[in-house]
């Protein structure tokens, strides 16, 4: 049985041993789980459900995905889901939802994805709001993730590694979060645009894109003074943030590591 849309204000979960299926456009205050299990197509039940009242055995969870291989990991630019990386994966396939895509959450769990394509790992072109945490990407061409549109990116635990930008907002609206363990270089000898607004974008005022959580860390890019922008060196942070400078030899070379803490640390 699926439940295509519509708001309710209580909805009773008795599907037999079948499982109920809730899509995107529908809204629930408080679902009750008599018997069988719940799937909500969506990366989060709490989107679309309050309250849930379960006594039972069954479940009710998220639309999920595990992830093995190139054509799963592509899967996210266009089925809501909560993904699950299983495994490390070598693709040439990036993850691109288009203007209408569909939003979704990405569990690494600790693996590491090579991204080969030419525009890079991650192109969102809409609105859709995607959460990626607990693992590294690196990116042998093209750009870490990319905003082409007034999409969110929340980036959790995270190491990206790319050609030229790591981070890089091109339109107005566009808005990237950090938080936890977050680690973004480049390769490239040119270290100003590990994270870097569209020149226009950035002159046109929309100047806070970027929301650099504390303990986030960059190298050989100090985001409180960057070079990347018009008018540089300017200041990248939410107010209320500063960054600390240390050094670290990472494979026989040492490298300026800039983390981000809060102005009272």
């Amino acid at each position: 049985m699926t439940i295509s849309g519509g708001k309710f204000d209580t909805l009773q979960s008795t599907v037999g041993e079948n499982t109920l299926y809730i899509n995107k456009a529908a809204h629930i205050k408080t679902l009750v789980v008599k018997k069988g299990s719940v799937i909500v197509n969506d990366y989060s039940v709490e989107e679309h459900v309050d309250e849930i009242i379960n006594d039972t055995e069954y479940t009710v969870t998220p639309k999920t995905i595990e992830v093995y291989t190139k054509s799963d990991w592509s899967k996210a630019s266009g089925t809501a889901a909560l993904y699950e990386v299983m495994n490390d994966i070598d693709t040439t396939m990036r993850i691109a939802p288009g203007l209408f895509g569909n939003s979704a959450r990405i569990l690494m769990n600790g693996h590491v994805v090579n991204s080969s394509d030419t525009n890079g790992s991650f192109l969102l072109r809409g609105s859709s709001h995607y959460i990626i945490e607990n693992g590294t990407i690196n990116c042998s061409q093209g750009y870490g993730i990319w905003l082409a549109g007034p999409g969110t990116v929340e980036l959790k635990d995270m190491t990206i590694s790319a050609v030229s930008h790591a981070l890089y907002i091109e339109k107005p609206n566009g808005q990237i979060f950090t938080s936890g363990n977050c680690y973004f270089k480049v390769s490239n000898d040119d270290k100003r645009y590990v994270a870097n607004y569209l020149d226009e974008t950035y002159t046109g005022g929309w100047t806070t894109g970027f929301h650099f959580g504390e303990g986030t860390k960059f190298e050989d890019f100090d985001p409180a003074a960057s070079m990347s922008e018009p008018g540089g060196p300017v200041n990248l942070l939410d107010p209320g943030y500063h960054t600390v400078k240390t050094t670290e030899i990472i494979e026989g070379v040492e490298h300026d590591i800039y983390t981000v803490v809060k102005d009272n640390e």
